[in-house]
């Protein structure tokens, strides 16, 4: 764009320069200017090869709200192929750099004021900066400073020739490199930290504040060589109070929790976080989407080194604060996976727009090709099928009573079948059944059946989930106007209960005819269709009046009529028989 005659610039982007276009767009990644949202909102157009082997466009034009979707759309619509973006004319940027008293910036008018005058606002913070060993209190936040950059579009000629931003690249990445060393003796070393990082802050600060003119993209992609020093990067996005108190407010409160973890010896944060401000979008899966076009949202971006000590521990109690109070939303390109029930707060928080999305989603991939990731899955599933699902710290979801077994193995009666599936269950309430189907949904599991395991074939083997229905015991004899009499059995039943349960009713009932085998339970001979002696009977399965099945999408169906079915993917609940006279 800059080498084009005119040179072009896109309005804004995200800061590292190796970054590729379709990863900005699959994420929704932002750059540095307030009003210009994520990167995604400057497309005009965009061509995505789906899992039909077709290539489809996607525009306002043609269907603003598959647009929408496809703007911010994690890959699950296909593999992007190309994005057309708005170009502009290539315009100038004035960077103000201010070292300020970290205090002055917990004021949020402040900050408000700042961004009322400027293209976009950045807040950098580098842990510890005031830190000073011969001090008798080395660590006191009140001592450390801020790095707030604000950017204004002018009319003024840059401050520097290309080639000379150039060498101050050079310069950069070579600092990167220095930084590198430091920050790697932290890992064995992190009561280091706060000397590490005062050391570091020094030599950005330099000769102290400065203002400069860029060109736009200079402006944009404005540190050479991030990628040097490898970090743990979380990003978090939360909608901004209109009188920016929350911003302030957490601001604060990042600040105080970080001198909380050293007074304890710990140091999970050296890279430092900074602070954005963006306007939200229509991009039905960004984590600033908002219905109002003039919603703000506060981007907070934490970064330590890989392998940092307490990291985890100190974004989870940050996360989770920012999820209580505000319904924040993660970065999807950044760390968040690692939170404690963040797949189901996410799928709880974005299921309006999850169910949006799956409409355009399940039309362009209908085999679900793309569908593949296991975190998005559980996160989909949980929005669409459930609205009762938690996730516990180990990441299994738990929908109240479907809980698996501590047994993590089973085999069939005569020894020939062993197997060890993810999870074994043994439900003792049609809830109980619904609730398995659904987490089975939320996971990506599929079921098998199992009752006394004397099916000696492999139609119970699975290595997802293994549903035991022996549990479910239940039975009610009543009268039928046309059958005269109907026995109701749970799946759990076995024909030996049911034979005693008929014989000591008033009157004494029974079958026409049965399996010989008396340990068999209801479920597993009209699943297999089991006969009995009786030619006259047929299979057992001829008897039945009716059946109730929990089916896949988790309800209950009942099937009248005379029924057959060798078809173990179904739950069987319920079985009521026709019954005679002894």
């Amino acid at each position: 764009l800059r080498n084009h005659d005119p040179p072009l610039t896109l309005d804004s982007e995200a800061f590292p320069d190796i970054f590729r276009v379709s990863g900005v767009v699959a994420v929704g990644a932002h750059g540095i200017k307030t009003s210009s949202g994520i990167m995604s909102d400057q497309l005009c157009s965009m061509e995505i090869v789906t899992g039909s082997g077709e290539v489809y466009e996607f525009s306002e034009e043609i269907s603003k709200s598959e647009f929408d979707v496809a703007k911010v759309n994690l890959g699950f619509l296909g593999i992007i192929y190309s994005s057309t973006f708005r170009a502009q004319p290539m315009y100038n940027l004035r960077v103000n750099n201010v070292f300020a008293p970290i205090n002055e910036w917990f004021n949020p008018q402040t900050i408000k004021n700042l961004l009322d005058s400027s293209d976009g606002i950045e807040m950098d913070y580098y842990p510890f900066n005031g830190f000073n060993q011969s001090d008798p209190n080395p660590l006191d936040p009140n001592k450390d400073l801020v790095l707030v950059k604000n950017y204004v579009r002018t009319g003024e000629p840059v401050s520097f020739t290309q080639q000379q931003i150039e060498k101050l690249r050079e310069t950069q990445i070579q600092g990167n490199i220095n930084q590198k060393k430091l920050f790697k003796s932290l890992l064995q070393n992190p009561e280091a930290t706060p000397n590490v990082t005062s050391v570091i802050w020094k030599s950005i600060m330099g000769d102290g504040n400065t203002s400069f003119v860029f060109q736009a993209p200079d402006t944009f992609h404005f540190i050479a060589g991030f990628e040097i020093v490898k970090t743990h990067l979380t990003e978090i996005g939360f909608k901004v109070d209109p009188d920016f108190s929350n911003v302030a407010a957490e601001f604060s409160h990042v600040i105080r929790t970080l001198y909380e973890f050293a007074r304890k010896g710990k140091f999970p944060l050296n890279h430092g976080f900074v602070i954005r401000i963006i306007k939200s979008t229509k991009a039905l899966l960004s984590n600033t989407f908002d219905n109002d076009p003039n919603t703000l949202y506060c981007h907070m971006d934490f970064e330590s080194v890989i392998g940092t000590s307490g990291w985890e521990e100190f974004m989870q109690l940050i996360a989770q604060r920012f999820f209580d109070k505000y319904k924040a939303k993660p970065h999807w390109g950044k760390e968040w996976e690692f939170i404690p029930n963040v797949k189901s707060y996410l799928s709880d928080v974005l299921s309006d727009q999850i169910k949006q999305f799956e409409k355009v989603r399940a039309k362009y991939d209908p085999d679900k090709i793309f569908f593949d990731n296991k975190s998005l899955q559980d996160i989909f599933s949980c929005a669409l099928y459930s609205s009762n699902i938690t996730v516990n710290i180990n990441e299994d979801l738990m929908i109240r009573s479907a809980k698996p077994i501590n047994n993590k193995t089973w085999e069939n009666w005569n020894g020939e079948i062993y197997i060890s599936p993810s999870a074994i269950f043994e439900p003792s309430t049609l809830e109980d059944l619904i609730d398995i189907v659904k987490l089975a949904k939320t996971n990506n599991k599929t079921i098998r059946c199992a009752a006394q395991g004397h099916a000696v074939s492999s139609l119970s083997v699975t290595k997802n989930y293994l549903v035991v229905v022996t549990n479910l015991k239940q039975i009610t004899i009543q009268k039928h106007p046309k059958y005269g009499w109907t026995v109701t059995a749970e799946a759990g039943i076995s024909l030996s209960d049911l034979d005693k349960a008929l014989r000591n009713h008033d009157p004494p009932l029974t079958l026409d005819s049965e399996a010989f085998v008396d340990i068999f339970r209801v479920s597993g001979v009209v699943a297999v269709g089991a006969h009995g002696s009786k030619t006259s009977s047929g299979i057992m399965s001829d008897q039945l009046c009716s059946m109730k099945i929990v089916t896949g999408s988790g309800k209950v169906y009942e099937f009248s009529g005379f029924y057959y079915s060798n078809n173990y993917n179904t739950i069987y609940w319920k079985f009521s028989f026709s019954c005679k006279f002894i």
